[in-house]
């Protein structure tokens, strides 16, 4: 367990970061993390090749990086398979950022290079200036924790507590990144963030199947606690901002619970009621039935974005906000179209519950329940193809 919550922690991060953002840190750097963790000699050995590409990372062209680091990474992962060298899941997880870049999500990249070569530099330049990540980094790296690790020949818990000032300056930069980056080539926050977050999402999954997650929030330090955790990561995926539509459906279900509660101290929830009774007579069933459908459409309208994105980039130049607004309108239209829908279904086709529970199915009539969540659970499906 010490041994994931350092990787998690700090290597991870460190990988990550240098594999995209221009970077102060040196090969020598690189070692000094893998040898404060202990790692192996035969480990070290398959990694050289990789640590001396990371060290290389400057303000060269992103496809000259990333042909160089995709290459590193391929010679890293073949010596550990052929030398038996051992731990390989915890280098699958802290490589696995690599492991996107260069398999499924290099053409992507490719799309956006000529963007990213032209204005990222600066991004990256205004998020460094702005949350210290390379500097929290070789404070790290030059803390008393780290260098007695490095002299006992690996001490991974001595590195995880002395990553809080990494931990608190990475989720600074993630979401600035996220934010920053889009703004001058659209979706690149998106999917550079996803991709450098990809070894902590791994990691955190892995320390939860082995029920191993609350210990290692517990023994990390507090500033790393969101960085362990699914929430935490979701927040940071997003660029820590919430979605809109998220809310209605959290209005809803408060909405929902206040209404119920009330019926129950009235004593009137057990008394009989149709479904068109249902919607004319109380708030929340109509929240339900919006609140469901427009955050699937939102997220639906966000996937339709990156698809064209992706696969029309000449075309995708040219797109602005006013496209963003369309795609917006459209799922409020959409969902409100729906809920309309339900509204006709419950009146022309009236069930009688025994109850005021007042539910989609209780609501809008089995039927249109029905097709009310299959709808919701094919969005989300699409969408996250």
């Amino acid at each position: 367990m010490r041994f994931f919550l350092a990787l998690l922690v700090f290597p991870g991060l460190v990988i990550a970061y240098q594999a995209f953002l221009k970077s102060a840190f040196s090969k020598e750097n690189s070692e000094t993390v893998l040898k404060a963790l202990g790692t192996g000699k035969c480990l070290r050995n398959c990694l050289t090749n990789l640590t001396q590409a990371l060290g290389n990372v400057d303000d060269g062209k992103l496809s000259e990086t990333l042909n160089n680091l995709c290459s590193a990474y391929k010679e890293t992962t073949e010596c550990i398979k052929k030398k038996f060298c051992g731990g390989q899941m915890a280098i699958d997880i802290t490589l696995s950022g690599l492991k996107e870049a260069c398999g499924a999500r290099r053409q992507i990249f490719k799309t956006m290079e000529k963007c990213l070569d032209e204005k990222a530099s600066t991004v990256y330049d205004e998020c460094e200036l702005k949350c210290g990540l390379e500097n929290a980094t070789m404070t790290v790296l030059e803390s008393e924790a780290v260098q007695k690790a490095v002299k006992r020949g690996g001490g991974p818990l001595l590195v995880a507590k002395a990553a809080g000032p990494l931990c608190q300056a990475a989720i600074c930069t993630f979401p600035c990144l996220y934010t920053e980056l889009n703004k001058v080539c659209p979706l690149s926050g998106h999917y550079i963030v996803d991709t450098l977050l990809t070894p902590l999402d791994k990691g955190v999954r892995f320390m939860e199947a082995v029920h191993m997650g609350n210990l290692a929030r517990r023994r990390a330090p507090q500033e790393c606690a969101p960085l362990l955790d699914r929430r935490g990561l979701a927040q940071l995926h997003l660029g820590k901002t919430p979605n809109p539509s998220q809310f209605v459906n959290g209005i809803s279900f408060l909405a929902t619970g206040v209404g119920r509660l009330i019926l129950l101290l009235d004593g009137d929830f057990y008394t009989p009621i149709t479904s068109i009774q249902c919607i004319t007579t109380y708030s929340w069933p109509s929240l339900l039935l919006v609140a469901g459908t427009l955050p699937a459409c939102a997220n639906l309208s966000l996937s339709l974005e990156r698809l064209f994105a992706v696969r029309y980039p000449s075309l995708y130049r040219s797109w602005s906000n006013s496209h963003k607004y369309v795609l917006i309108i459209g799922s409020v239209i959409v969902s409100l179209c729906l809920y309309l829908l339900g509204i006709l279904t419950s009146w022309l086709f009236p069930t009688q519950s025994l109850s005021r529970l007042c539910a989609v199915m209780d609501s809008a009539g089995p039927y249109f329940g029905t097709f009310h969540y299959l709808i919701i659970c094919k969005a989300y499906l699409i969408g996250f193809q």
